[in-house]
């Protein structure tokens, strides 16, 4: 019995070091506010929204990013999201994300990204492509890279 709870207690600190490890960059959970000059009347589409997308946005979560809403457009079936990124976060500093301005896209199936590299990093957590829109199914397909 005592040889069973060992292994169990080795499994479990196993498994737990594993998932340390895939958490490393988490510091903080993600934080998404509208700025001071975000319409309040939007603040429920921008909720929706930004409820879409997180699945496909790892990154957000994964690094505890710090997202500052802007602005928030409407035409058809497309909402461009407009948001700052605060210099005081623990992403990887080679990825140059703070400070940046970045946009989204959600449209009805898919939404994008702009075509700042760093941009794209926060959202997948990984680098991304300068130049490039990275755009997602809200299936969960990846579309390739648009050239801009």
């Amino acid at each position: 019995m005592i040889r069973v709870l060992l292994v169990l207690l080795i499994i479990g600190i196993t498994v737990w070091l594993g998932l340390h490890q895939c958490t490393q960059f988490a510091r903080a959970p993600l934080v998404i506010t509208p700025s001071a000059s975000f319409p309040k009347e939007k603040n429920a589409l921008l909720g929706q929204s930004v409820a879409r997308i997180l699945p496909y946005c790892p990154g957000f979560q994964k690094l505890g990013a710090v997202l500052e809403f802007t602005d928030l457009a409407e035409e058809d079936d497309i909402i461009t999201l407009h948001f700052a990124v605060s210099d005081n976060q623990s992403i990887p500093a080679e990825w140059g994300v703070k400070g940046q301005q970045c946009t989204l896209r959600v449209e009805k199936h898919a939404f994008s990204l702009d075509t700042r590299a760093a941009c794209q990093a926060l959202c997948l957590g990984a680098p991304g492509v300068e130049g490039q829109e990275v755009r997602k199914e809200l299936g969960g397909k990846t579309q390739e890279a648009l050239p801009r």
